[in-house]
């Protein structure tokens, strides 16, 4: 049992992700209180998918799903009743596609503009592009 408070009797809540860098909860608990529900949230990096999560050995199915602005997902779970200690972890796997870039255009000081822009997948895993830093540099990929 997890005290933290002295009102409030509880169960230790732990999370793990394999790779660690792949994923990551939002907005989970990190105690449950006895016979309550367990609810977080998996958002997934950009190149990565969660491949399984689990919560004390059992795979579970997230809830629902959502996309974000920026590539990854957000998937939503919950643990109905907790009356024991909960290990919630996932293995994250790398899909190598990288999201579509566009760069703001470059004007040069002899009135070239350069444009720079990638389809999704179409920059390597680990690509890079970089604007000059004189022009106020962003980097892609």
């Amino acid at each position: 049992m997890l005290r933290g408070l002295a009102d409030f009797d509880g169960h230790k809540v732990s999370y793990e992700f394999h790779p660690e860098f792949g994923g990551r909860i939002v907005e989970g608990l990190h105690g449950a209180e006895e016979g309550h529900p367990l609810t977080f949230r998996v958002e997934n990096q950009i190149g990565y998918v969660a491949d399984s999560i689990y919560v004390n050995g059992a795979a579970f199915e997230a809830d629902y799903v959502t996309d974000n602005d920026d590539g990854p997902h957000t998937a939503w779970y919950s643990v109905p009743e907790i009356y024991e200690e909960q290990e919630v972890g996932g293995y994250i796997t790398e899909t190598n596609i990288q999201p579509a870039v566009v760069l703001e255009p470059i004007h040069m000081e002899d009135s070239v503009i350069i444009y720079i822009s990638a389809d999704e997948g179409a920059l390597p895993k680990m690509g890079d592009c970089v604007r000059p830093h004189r022009y106020g540099g962003r980097g892609c990929g």
